[in-house]
């Protein structure tokens, strides 16, 4: 009894701070999973936010060509002097251009307007590439912008989910926490016992397969003798660690065994022996306490007697 209030203790322990342990992780994995996703999240952000900072550079660079090729009109008209200011506040929302991008701008404008023809190709050549690197950014932020939009959705999906199953997690907590905290308790209880029985019930269907069909199949013998030798092992660790358990447990090694068994077959042999041989003897000839005496010292070898010695011993008699 005392042995299996220990037992129950220690399981109910290990339940108790198995629940904890499992709500506690649950909620870490959760909030991690949250915070993965907000900073890939943040990530898309930041990268649109880049992509529209070199699309106001862009910007800023066709603005700057546009009043150099204005510029280059001697005597502007009231529209060209009315395009020059509204480009100038074109200039101030996207910003000046580094001196490198303005120089490059200025040239394919020369170039565009010179009275050389291959001079204009060159510029119209320059065009096209700056034409592609302005089409690039464009499909860079589509790209972005519908990366972003799969990416919010799934943190609201995962907010969600998150937040329902915080709610559960409250709510099995509220029933753990019935009964002065006792709740918890047996939902430990109740989880380990169902858990071992489910690999309990595994093992044994494994166990009894490998059995079986170890009596045919060479294959499956020798897998079973693996089975058997890491059974044997997990059992040798235990008594290592633990070696009063087996005691304890009422299990008693092979080699124990044996040494009394072999002892108690040769007296029980021989007084059902000598049982038998009187049944057929007169009663002045039938066999007496002496001669069983006599036969058992004749039977039984050292290792024997030192048996029936320790017996002794442990029964409190006087050798």
């Amino acid at each position: 009894m005392k042995r299996l209030l220990i037992l129950f203790l220690i399981v109910t322990v290990f339940c108790f701070t198995g629940c904890i342990s499992l709500f506690k992780r649950s909620t870490t994995e959760s909030a991690d999973r949250l915070n993965d996703k907000a900073n890939e999240m943040q990530s898309k952000k930041d990268a649109l936010s880049v992509n529209n900072d070199k699309k106001l550079n862009q910007i800023g660079i066709l603005a700057a060509g546009t009043h150099h090729a204005l510029d280059q009109e001697k005597d502007p008209s009231k529209e060209v002097q009315v395009a020059k200011e509204l480009n100038e506040r074109v200039v101030s929302i996207a910003g000046n251009p580094e001196i490198n991008d303005l120089k490059r701008i200025q040239k394919i404008v020369d170039d565009l307007i010179s009275a050389v023809k291959i001079e204009r190709e060159k510029g119209r050549a320059e065009l096209n590439k700056l034409d592609k690197e302005i089409q690039y950014l464009q499909s860079e932020r589509s790209k972005l912008k519908s990366q972003l939009d799969k990416t919010s959705k799934e943190y609201q999906a995962l907010s969600s989910e998150i937040a329902e199953k915080n709610d559960e997690n409250t709510q099995k907590v509220n029933e753990l926490d019935k009964w002065f905290g006792l709740g918890a308790i047996f939902y430990g209880v109740k989880k380990f016992i169902t858990s071992l029985l489910v690999g309990i019930l595994i093992f044994a269907v494994m166990f009894f397969i490998l059995k079986l069909a170890a009596m045919s199949n060479p294959i499956a013998a020798f897998i079973f003798k693996i089975f058997e030798f890491i059974g044997s092992s997990i059992l040798f660790l235990i008594k290592s660690i633990t070696p009063k358990s087996f005691t304890m447990s009422n299990f008693v090694d092979k080699q124990h065994y044996d040494k009394y068994k072999v002892t108690l077959d040769k007296i029980v042999d021989t007084i059902q022996d000598m049982k038998n041989k009187n049944k057929m003897l007169s009663d002045d000839k039938k066999y007496t306490l002496e001669d069983l005496f006599e036969n058992l010292s004749k039977v039984l070898d050292e290792k024997d007697k030192d048996a029936v010695k320790e017996c002794l011993k442990e029964m409190n008699w006087k050798i």
